[in-house]
């Protein structure tokens, strides 16, 4: 994680209030990509059913 302050002018030349930037880089997460391949959801029976329902109202245009 790196963080800078920076400092700067406003347009009539005042000083401007610091702002504090912190940068970072997101570690690499293994489960999310399990979460991702994980379909099982897809034989739900309540996920189908809402599917249905809106698969109905596109149908009709």
């Amino acid at each position: 994680m790196a963080v800078r302050e920076e400092t700067g002018r406003t347009a009539s030349g005042q000083a401007a209030r610091e702002a504090r930037i912190v940068e970072y880089e997101r570690e690499k997460d293994e489960p999310s990509k399990a979460k991702v391949a994980d379909r099982s959801h897809l034989e739900d029976a309540s996920f189908k059913d809402a599917m249905a329902l809106l698969g109905s109202d596109t149908k009709k245009k």
